[in-house]
C-alpha cells in the first residue's frame, strides 16, 4: 500500500501549499489514512486519491484547472476532520521524543540509525517523512525496557559495540615517571620507550 503526504500532493497536482490546503478542506475529500508526529504528518492512501481525482479532473488536467479557477461559486470550505482510517496508530520522530522523554538528537542519531530499530511502516512526502506502527515500537519496548534510549539499547552500536564497554570497565592506572630535568640522552630514550603503548595481539 502506498501513501501520499501533502508534499506528494503538491508535486502531483502542481499546486501551491495553500492550494492543497483548500482541497483538503473540501467536504468530499477522502479521510486521511493516518496522522502522526504530533499531528503534523498526514497521509492518504493512493487508491483513495486516484478515486477522488476521477471526479475532480481540475486536479491533474491543466485545462480543467483553468476553468475551475475562474468558477469561484464552487468553493466550499469546511473544518478539517481529525478522523483517520488506519486500524493502527502510527508514530513519527516527534512522537518518539515525547514517548521516551529524550532529545531529537537521541532519536535521529541513536535510535533511527541503530540496527535494532525497526524499519518504518510507511515512507512518504518524497521520502522525507517516516512513521512506525505502535505495535513495532511496543515490541521494542518489551525487549529493551519502557525507555530504550535511557536504558542504553542504542548506545552499543555507536562505539563499536563491546569494545567501548571494555574500555569503560578498565581501571584507571597512572604511571609515575621520574623527573625529566637534567637527565642524559640514554635515560631520555628509555623514558620515551616506557611511554610507548604496547598493543595486545
Amino acid at each position: 500500500m502506498l501513501l501520499l503526504g501533502k508534499k506528494d500532493l503538491r508535486d502531483r497536482w502542481i499546486y501551491t501549499r495553500q492550494g492543497v490546503q483548500n482541497v483538503l478542506r473540501r467536504p468530499d475529500f477522502p479521510i486521511r489514512y493516518l496522522t502522526a508526529d504530533r499531528g503534523r504528518l498526514d497521509a492518504w492512501r493512493l487508491d483513495d486519491i486516484l478515486a477522488y481525482e476521477l471526479g475532480h479532473p481540475e486536479l491533474t488536467d491543466e485545462a480543467a484547472k483553468a476553468v475551475k479557477s475562474r468558477d469561484r461559486s464552487r468553493k466550499a470550505k469546511t473544518e478539517r476532520s481529525g478522523k483517520q482510517n488506519a486500524k493502527e496508530t502510527y508514530l513519527g520522530p516527534r512522537d518518539l521524543t515525547d514517548r521516551w522523554a529524550c532529545s531529537k538528537h537521541d532519536i535521529y542519531f541513536k535510535a533511527l540509525k541503530s540496527k535494532i530499530f525497526p524499519e518504518p511502516s510507511f515512507v512518504f512526502n518524497s521520502a522525507q517523512s517516516r512513521v512506525w506502527g505502535l505495535s513495532s515500537v511496543e515490541e521494542l519496548e518489551e525487549k529493551y525496557g519502557e525507555n530504550p534510549v535511557h536504558m542504553g539499547a542504542f548506545d552499543r552500536y555507536k562505539y563499536s559495540g563491546v569494545y567501548w564497554t571494555k574500555i569503560q570497565e578498565l581501571p584507571k592506572t597512572f604511571t609515575n615517571y621520574p623527573n625529566t630535568v637534567g637527565i642524559t640522552s640514554d635515560e631520555s630514550r628509555k623514558l620515551a620507550e616506557m611511554k610507548i603503548p604496547i598493543a595486545d595481539n
